[in-house]
Parts: C-alpha cells; sequence; structure tokens
C-alpha cells in the first residue's frame, strides 16, 4: 500500500496501464560490461567458473572480455576482438582460424607437445575451425586435424568454414587419401551450407556507399 496514493501498486498498475507507451525493442544505451583476464597457458580466460578458449598466440597476455546482455562473451586484444562464445547454454567451445592452428602445431610440434593439442581440441562440445583453404596445410598440421577430426567422430560437433569446393581439398591438404579420409567422415552427419554472394563486410561497405576497387585478373 502507497502512503500516499493509498494504493497497491498492482490496482495503481492497472489504472495506468491504458497510458503507458510501448518499449522499444531495442535498448539505445550501453548494455554490456567489460572485464579483464589473462589467457592461461592452454589458451583459456575463465569467466564464472568457465574457461573459454582464444588463440594460442594470445598466452600470457591480459586481454578485455565483453559481456552482453543477451549473455555473449567476447574476447578482445588490442581493440581486436579475436573470440566470441555464447555463455548462456555452458557449452565448451573452441573457435580458431586454419592459419592459428598451423602455427599451434608447428610450435607444439617443436616442443613435443602436438599430442596435448590434439587430444585438447578433443574436449569440446563444438570446434570451429575457420578459413580453411587460404592456404595450404603442412603436414604436421593437416595429420594433426584429421587425428582430431577422427577422435570427435559422433563424439562432439565441428563447424568447418572454406573458400574451396570439397574437390579442391586433396591441394589444401597436400594429400589426396587425407583430404578424402577427413571429408569421409565429416560427410557421414555434416550438412553443407554453400554461400553464394557477397560477405558481410562487402555489404556493410556497399550499405555505407563505399564501392570496392575492382581486380580484373580475379578467377573463380
Amino acid at each position: 500500500m502507497n502512503d500516499t496514493t493509498k494504493e497497491s501498486p498492482e490496482k495503481r498498475f492497472e489504472v495506468e496501464q491504458g497510458f503507458l507507451a510501448p518499449g522499444h525493442l531495442k535498448a539505445h544505451y550501453p548494455v554490456h560490461r567489460w572485464e579483464t583476464r589473462q589467457v592461461s597457458k592452454d589458451c583459456f580466460v575463465s569467466y564464472q567458473g568457465r574457461q573459454y578458449s582464444v588463440p594460442f598466440r594470445f598466452v600470457g597476455q591480459h586481454v578485455r572480455i565483453r559481456i552482453t546482455l543477451d549473455h555473449h562473451l567476447e574476447v578482445y586484444a588490442d581493440g581486436e576482438q579475436i573470440a566470441a562464445e555464447a555463455v548462456t547454454k555452458g557449452y565448451r567451445t573452441s573457435f580458431i582460424t586454419a592459419n592459428d592452428f598451423v602455427e599451434e602445431c608447428q610450435k607444439e610440434e617443436k616442443s613435443g607437445f602436438l599430442p596435448h593439442i590434439i587430444k585438447r581440441y578433443c574436449r569440446f562440445e563444438l570446434l570451429i575451425l575457420d578459413e580453411i583453404g587460404y592456404f595450404s596445410l603442412d603436414t604436421i598440421s593437416a595429420n594433426a586435424l584429421f587425428q582430431i577430426i577422427s577422435k570427435r567422430y559422433e563424439r562432439g560437433s565441428i563447424i568447418l568454414t572454406s573458400n574451396k569446393s570439397y574437390i579442391e581439398w586433396g591441394k589444401i591438404f597436400g594429400e589426396e587419401v587425407l583430404a578424402t579420409a577427413i571429408l569421409d567422415h565429416l560427410f557421414h552427419h555434416a550438412t553443407t551450407f554453400n554461400i553464394r554472394g557477397d560477405s558481410y563486410r562487402m555489404r556493410e561497405k556497399k550499405r555505407a556507399g563505399i564501392q570496392p576497387t575492382r581486380v580484373d585478373s580475379f578467377q573463380e
């Protein structure tokens, strides 16, 4: 009971409800917070008792994590976003580019810890490997990826993005037999999305009125 109106909040709300304007679906003010974390030697940052994977080259560095209202966690280093993961479901995920994966495999092979890396990437419920095909994988990283895919087969989900068709994967992995073995594991339960057209970056440039420079020598 309100001392001034002598009404309960419920009663007052019923009276005023018809005069209330609908709220905006999107807030026009910041609805996130920032925190600082140090990347562990296992390439993780911790938040609320869970660990989130970042590229190995940031091991030992302090990074900024941004937690949004819709429960997404983004990791930034020197102003650049290096990881983004959902935190609502509690799934353990790892995102890495093919370039970072190759560098990590080469480094750990020299130090004798490559089996540890393979085991680590098998622990996640979801593994995302981005940008396969922008350059060829060396023998070490190609074989490591095959072992990871083989061990994760029917145990964990994996998302691979590539700018190459499947018939070109033999060139990516340097060996047709290895590429066939990898695709055999993937195709059993895989769903392929063939995306054509401009990238999101290109679309944003066009919306901003910026026309990309044409490269006449480009061939598909």
